[in-house]
């Protein structure tokens, strides 16, 4: 399943960065964690994969933690956008025509209904553990990889996170109190418009259309077990519609200039296959 984001990016190059290990979060309120936009594109991305062991994972014994996540988003749902979503006779309905079973028994039912892949994070000793993912939509990477291990070792491929980010996010998630929802930003380029990216599927013709590839990345604990609520929504916006907006080309490629070699390469970026779509030499 492809996307085209119509929206205008919310994120654009910052020229003057020099590093991919930044936090940036930001407090938003509990009626902003989901992003509705684009549903039905992802219902039906989501369906499509249904069955498949890498889009979704869980360790025995969070069948409980699963189910406080249903119930939860649920109320949620119902609480900050009535009108999108009623409840009625057993099923959820959405004002697009969407509907589901309800209430959900697991992860992977609930996470149907939004757009956005969840991952659900246990507190372990010092750190938390991934535990349970809805994860259809991967920016380069594989759920089987990730699946009950730390966050730390989760992160272990990103060039410099545990000297520089590990404490620090351990300190976030034990802090992050009920009720309180951050926000930050990701970005990759991205070859081809695929919502469910792995690079070493990508062809020739899609590195002639790189994308601008945002996840929109939000935390929040639930409120009983304690468990960190990680979720990921996705927005791709063809390079070729971006030439004039905030100089986004000239940031963009500046932005990579000051990343480390180590940066690039964990980015996909080292060999400059993106150069001649920005224009480049």
């Amino acid at each position: 399943m492809q996307l085209s984001s119509r929206n205008r990016p919310l994120l654009f190059p910052d020229a003057e960065r020099e590093s991919v290990l930044k936090l940036g979060l930001e407090r938003i309120d509990a009626s902003q964690w989901l992003v509705a936009e684009d549903l039905p594109v992802f219902a039906a991305h989501k369906q499509a994969l249904a069955g498949n062991p890498e889009v979704c994972a869980a360790l025995p014994g969070s069948s409980d933690l699963q189910r406080e996540f249903a119930d939860f988003l649920l109320q949620q749902l119902l609480t900050h956008h009535p009108d999108d979503y009623q409840q009625r006779a057993g099923r959820l309905y959405h004002r697009s025509g969407l509907d589901w079973p309800c209430p959900a028994p697991d992860l992977w039912q609930a996470s149907q209904w939004i757009a956005e892949d969840i991952c659900l994070l246990a507190a372990q000793q010092d750190s938390y553990q991934l535990v349970a993912a809805s994860v259809c939509s991967p920016s380069n990477w594989c759920l089987a990889d990730k699946i009950g291990r730390s966050v730390a070792d989760i992160h272990a491929p990103v060039p410099g996170y545990q000297a520089i980010l590990n404490d620090r996010v351990n300190r976030l998630f034990a802090r992050l109190p009920p009720g309180k929802t951050l926000l930050r930003y990701n970005w990759s380029l991205q070859a081809g418009n695929a919502l469910r990216w792995r690079d070493e599927q990508v062809n020739g013709a899609d590195r002639q259309r790189p994308h601008w590839r945002i996840e929109r990345q939000t935390l929040l604990r639930l409120p009983d077990s304690g468990a960190i609520v990680f979720g990921i929504r996705l927005f791709l916006h063809d390079l070729a519609t971006l030439p004039d907006q905030q100089h986004f080309r000239a940031g963009l490629c500046r932005q990579i200039a000051r990343l480390s070699p180590a940066q690039r390469r964990y980015k996909g970026l080292e060999n400059n296959w993106w150069q001649s779509a920005l224009g480049e030499n």
